[in-house]
């Protein structure tokens, strides 16, 4: 009901605001001085209301949007929490107020938290930087000022490595952030031709484990969309490019064999 959730939400970003964690501004740190105190306390309460606000903002059906409007600043200070599983429940609730749409995507892009998911990317552990990206690529599929702010973290700096990690729900959130990416204006599609995340993604169709390919095989559909609707000579020979020179053309045959509906209605799509 609205009303106990919006009482929920008032109490964990007034609890947010109140300063549970020692110190220093909660800013994230990446090395060891952010460590934080044998105090399990602060750690209860911060995670009690990063997990607090992360169900909320996923609830179903999903709230309104003055309620997540109201949890945002409370999820903004957490996910800069030293505390890992708070920095992590954090960037899932970031993910469900950006994945509510884009004028909810506009005020996260204004709070300026793109620049603290981007943050976790680097230091946020391997459960923060996944959904961390979620919550990015959400914001790359909103307006203009979402995809500036999130350009303007370094992105074509972060994603590289993290395209190429050890962790196969990094990879894949990696993917998506890229397809978010492909799927929008020129521009955007412009900005990917200066950058090597394409190749990489390409290298996923080879390399990696199905749920990878299937978000992999997403950036490939979109590329092809976007030059299709945009078919200017150097957008023709870039795609070209990523589909011939990059080794694109095997890998989408193969996923024809699976048993996938989806993949194979994209496979089709990018293969013709």
């Amino acid at each position: 009901p609205a009303a106990p959730g919006g009482a929920a939400a008032r109490g964990a970003t007034a609890a947010a605001r109140r300063g549970l964690e020692p110190a220093s501004g909660g800013a994230l740190s990446g090395g060891p001085s952010g460590e934080a105190p044998a105090d399990t306390g602060w750690r209860s309460a911060l995670r009690g209301c990063a997990a607090s606000l992360a169900g909320l903002t996923g609830g179903s059906p999903p709230p309104d949007e003055g309620l997540l409007l109201e949890a945002l600043p409370a999820l903004v200070r957490l996910v800069a929490s030293r505390d890992a599983e708070a920095r992590a429940l954090s960037c899932l609730g970031l993910a469900h107020v950006a994945e509510a749409g884009p004028p909810l995507a506009d005020a996260m892009a204004a709070s300026g938290c793109a620049a603290r998911l981007a943050h976790c990317l680097e230091y946020g552990g391997a459960e923060a930087e996944a959904l961390a990206l979620r919550a990015l690529a959400a914001l790359l599929s909103g307006s203009c000022e979402s995809v500036r702010a999130v350009l303007d973290t370094g992105l074509a700096r972060l994603l590289p490595p993290l395209l190429e990690g050890p962790n196969a729900a990094t990879r894949g959130e990696a993917c998506g952030a890229v397809a978010s990416l492909a799927a929008g204006a020129p521009s955007r599609i412009e900005w990917l031709m200066g950058t090597p995340l394409v190749s990489l993604v390409v290298q996923r169709l080879t390399v990696d484990e199905f749920g990878v390919k299937r978000q992999a095989l997403g950036v490939v559909a979109n590329v092809l969309q976007a030059f299709q609707a945009d078919p200017r000579p150097s957008t023709a020979g870039w795609a070209a490019s990523l589909v011939y020179e990059h080794g694109a053309v095997a890998p989408l045959v193969a996923l024809l064999d699976v048993h996938d509906a989806d993949v194979l209605r994209v496979a089709l799509h990018a293969s013709g």
